[in-house]
Protein backbone atom coordinates (compact mmCIF):
# COMPACT_ATOMS: atom_id res chain seq x y z
CA UNK A 1 0.00 0.00 0.00
CA UNK A 2 1.12 3.62 -0.97
CA UNK A 3 0.21 5.87 1.61
CA UNK A 4 1.90 8.88 -0.40
CA UNK A 5 -1.36 8.60 -2.37
CA UNK A 6 -3.89 8.83 0.74
CA UNK A 7 -2.01 11.08 2.96
CA UNK A 8 -4.51 14.17 2.45
CA UNK A 9 -7.36 12.29 3.19
CA UNK A 10 -5.81 10.22 6.29
CA UNK A 11 -4.71 13.78 7.86
CA UNK A 12 -8.31 14.10 7.38
CA UNK A 13 -9.67 11.47 9.03
CA UNK A 14 -7.16 11.29 11.92
CA UNK A 15 -6.11 15.23 11.96
CA UNK A 16 -6.01 15.38 16.13
CA UNK A 17 -5.10 12.30 17.71
CA UNK A 18 -6.87 13.21 20.76
CA UNK A 19 -8.85 9.86 21.67
CA UNK A 20 -5.22 8.08 20.80
CA UNK A 21 -3.02 10.32 22.69
CA UNK A 22 -5.65 10.10 25.89
CA UNK A 23 -5.12 6.36 25.55
CA UNK A 24 -2.06 5.99 25.55
CA UNK A 25 -1.53 7.97 28.55
CA UNK A 26 -3.91 6.28 30.42
CA UNK A 27 -1.64 3.49 29.87
CA UNK A 28 2.17 4.38 29.96
CA UNK A 29 4.22 6.23 32.30
CA UNK A 30 5.45 9.60 30.57
CA UNK A 31 8.69 11.80 31.69
CA UNK A 32 9.39 15.28 30.81
CA UNK A 33 12.80 13.59 30.21
CA UNK A 34 11.76 11.41 27.61
CA UNK A 35 12.62 10.85 23.94
CA UNK A 36 9.86 9.05 22.14
CA UNK A 37 9.77 7.24 18.83
CA UNK A 38 6.13 6.63 16.99
CA UNK A 39 6.93 3.92 14.67
CA UNK A 40 4.52 4.21 11.42
CA UNK A 41 3.08 7.73 12.89
CA UNK A 42 1.67 8.88 9.25
CA UNK A 43 1.11 12.84 9.73
CA UNK A 44 2.24 13.38 13.54
CA UNK A 45 -1.58 13.11 15.12
CA UNK A 46 -0.66 11.71 18.11
CA UNK A 47 3.02 12.69 18.45
CA UNK A 48 1.62 16.36 18.19
CA UNK A 49 -0.08 16.37 21.60
CA UNK A 50 3.39 14.52 23.28
CA UNK A 51 5.66 17.30 21.83
CA UNK A 52 4.91 19.98 24.72
CA UNK A 53 5.26 17.27 27.38
CA UNK A 54 8.80 15.56 26.61
CA UNK A 55 12.26 15.99 25.88
CA UNK A 56 11.95 15.04 21.84
CA UNK A 57 9.29 12.93 19.63
CA UNK A 58 9.96 11.81 17.10
CA UNK A 59 7.37 10.41 14.07
CA UNK A 60 8.78 7.63 11.41
CA UNK A 61 7.15 6.29 8.51
CA UNK A 62 7.88 5.60 4.71
CA UNK A 63 5.76 7.74 3.45
CA UNK A 64 6.94 10.95 2.65
CA UNK A 65 3.71 12.79 1.57
CA UNK A 66 2.40 11.60 5.05
CA UNK A 67 5.57 13.20 6.97
CA UNK A 68 4.96 16.33 4.98
CA UNK A 69 1.55 16.57 6.63
CA UNK A 70 3.20 17.16 10.10
CA UNK A 71 3.64 20.94 10.67
CA UNK A 72 4.82 20.98 13.98
CA UNK A 73 8.33 22.30 14.62
CA UNK A 74 8.67 20.13 17.71
CA UNK A 75 7.84 16.67 16.13
CA UNK A 76 11.38 15.20 14.15
CA UNK A 77 10.57 13.41 11.36
CA UNK A 78 12.57 10.13 9.73
CA UNK A 79 11.71 8.51 6.63
CA UNK A 80 11.89 4.63 7.81
CA UNK A 81 10.26 0.97 7.87
CA UNK A 82 9.57 -0.97 11.31
CA UNK A 83 11.96 -3.97 9.61
CA UNK A 84 14.83 -1.80 9.99
CA UNK A 85 14.67 1.47 12.33
CA UNK A 86 17.25 4.25 11.45
CA UNK A 87 18.26 4.76 15.17
CA UNK A 88 21.28 3.12 17.53
CA UNK A 89 20.66 0.79 19.88
CA UNK A 90 18.44 1.97 23.28
CA UNK A 91 17.60 5.39 21.80
CA UNK A 92 14.53 6.09 23.30
CA UNK A 93 12.85 5.60 26.58
CA UNK A 94 8.96 4.76 24.41
CA UNK A 95 8.19 3.56 21.76
CA UNK A 96 4.91 3.24 20.39
CA UNK A 97 2.58 2.13 17.60
CA UNK A 98 -0.77 3.22 17.09
CA UNK A 99 -3.34 1.98 14.23
CA UNK A 100 -0.03 0.78 12.46
CA UNK A 101 1.15 -2.47 13.39
CA UNK A 102 -1.19 -4.40 11.25
CA UNK A 103 0.56 -2.48 7.60
CA UNK A 104 3.91 -4.09 9.05
CA UNK A 105 3.24 -6.98 6.60
CA UNK A 106 2.23 -4.23 3.57
CA UNK A 107 4.15 -5.19 0.18
CA UNK A 108 5.44 -8.31 1.75
CA UNK A 109 3.85 -11.91 0.28
CA UNK A 110 2.22 -13.98 3.14
CA UNK A 111 4.45 -16.54 3.28
CA UNK A 112 7.00 -13.54 4.76
CA UNK A 113 4.69 -11.77 7.29
CA UNK A 114 5.44 -14.18 10.17
CA UNK A 115 8.95 -13.36 9.36
CA UNK A 116 9.14 -9.72 8.72
CA UNK A 117 6.88 -9.65 12.24
CA UNK A 118 9.62 -11.02 13.95
CA UNK A 119 12.13 -8.82 12.42
CA UNK A 120 9.91 -6.06 13.44
CA UNK A 121 9.34 -6.88 16.83
CA UNK A 122 13.28 -6.96 17.32
CA UNK A 123 13.77 -3.80 16.15
CA UNK A 124 11.21 -2.41 18.36
CA UNK A 125 12.76 -3.32 21.52
CA UNK A 126 16.30 -2.76 19.84
CA UNK A 127 15.68 0.54 19.91
CA UNK A 128 13.91 0.56 23.01
CA UNK A 129 16.30 1.88 26.39
CA UNK A 130 16.19 -0.84 29.23
CA UNK A 131 13.30 -0.54 31.43
CA UNK A 132 11.37 1.76 28.65
CA UNK A 133 8.16 0.85 27.55
CA UNK A 134 6.94 -0.32 24.19
CA UNK A 135 2.94 0.69 23.47
CA UNK A 136 1.00 -1.18 20.84
CA UNK A 137 -2.69 -0.28 20.15
CA UNK A 138 -4.33 -2.11 17.70
CA UNK A 139 -7.98 -3.60 16.20
CA UNK A 140 -9.07 -7.00 17.91
CA UNK A 141 -9.67 -9.23 14.99
CA UNK A 142 -11.95 -11.58 17.14
CA UNK A 143 -14.70 -9.00 17.37
CA UNK A 144 -17.15 -8.19 15.14
CA UNK A 145 -15.52 -4.39 14.51
CA UNK A 146 -12.15 -6.26 14.11
CA UNK A 147 -13.36 -8.45 11.43
CA UNK A 148 -15.07 -5.88 9.39
CA UNK A 149 -11.88 -4.17 9.52
CA UNK A 150 -9.35 -6.71 8.15
CA UNK A 151 -11.92 -7.56 5.87
CA UNK A 152 -12.15 -3.92 4.70
CA UNK A 153 -8.07 -3.65 4.51
CA UNK A 154 -7.60 -7.00 3.00
CA UNK A 155 -10.50 -8.39 1.34
CA UNK A 156 -11.74 -4.74 -0.64
CA UNK A 157 -8.34 -2.66 -0.60
CA UNK A 158 -6.05 -5.71 -0.38
CA UNK A 159 -3.62 -3.64 1.85
CA UNK A 160 -2.03 -7.16 2.94
CA UNK A 161 -2.33 -6.49 6.67
CA UNK A 162 -1.72 -8.83 9.63
CA UNK A 163 -4.03 -8.61 12.70
CA UNK A 164 -2.98 -9.90 15.86
CA UNK A 165 -5.03 -10.82 18.62
CA UNK A 166 -4.07 -9.86 22.20
CA UNK A 167 -3.02 -13.42 22.63
CA UNK A 168 -1.23 -13.76 19.45
CA UNK A 169 1.00 -9.95 19.94
CA UNK A 170 1.89 -11.57 23.45
CA UNK A 171 3.39 -14.54 21.36
CA UNK A 172 5.44 -12.54 19.46
CA UNK A 173 6.88 -10.21 21.87
CA UNK A 174 7.25 -13.41 24.51
CA UNK A 175 11.09 -13.09 25.24
CA UNK A 176 9.79 -10.16 27.76
CA UNK A 177 8.49 -10.97 30.56
CA UNK A 178 6.35 -7.34 32.12
CA UNK A 179 4.02 -7.57 29.32
CA UNK A 180 0.24 -6.51 29.82
CA UNK A 181 -2.93 -6.11 27.49
CA UNK A 182 -5.22 -3.48 28.43
CA UNK A 183 -8.47 -3.42 26.84
CA UNK A 184 -9.83 0.23 25.85
CA UNK A 185 -12.87 -0.57 23.93
CA UNK A 186 -14.93 -3.63 22.13
CA UNK A 187 -12.71 -3.34 19.40
CA UNK A 188 -9.37 -2.16 20.29
CA UNK A 189 -6.57 -3.13 22.79
CA UNK A 190 -3.46 -1.86 24.20
CA UNK A 191 -0.13 -4.40 24.48
CA UNK A 192 2.32 -2.66 26.96
CA UNK A 193 5.88 -4.61 26.95
CA UNK A 194 8.60 -2.94 29.47
CA UNK A 195 11.79 -4.21 28.58
CA UNK A 196 14.19 -6.32 30.59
Amino acid sequence: MNFDKCAGMYHFLRRNGVKEYTLLKQVGKFKKTDRILEVGGGTGAVAGHFAPEVKEVTVLDPSTKMLEKIKDPCIRKKIGSCQKIPFKNETFDVVYVVDALHHFTNGYEKKDWSQQMNICAKELLRVLKKNGQLLIVEFNPDTLVGKLIAFFENGIVGFGSLFFTPTALQKLFSTQANIKVFYSESFCYVIKIVKK
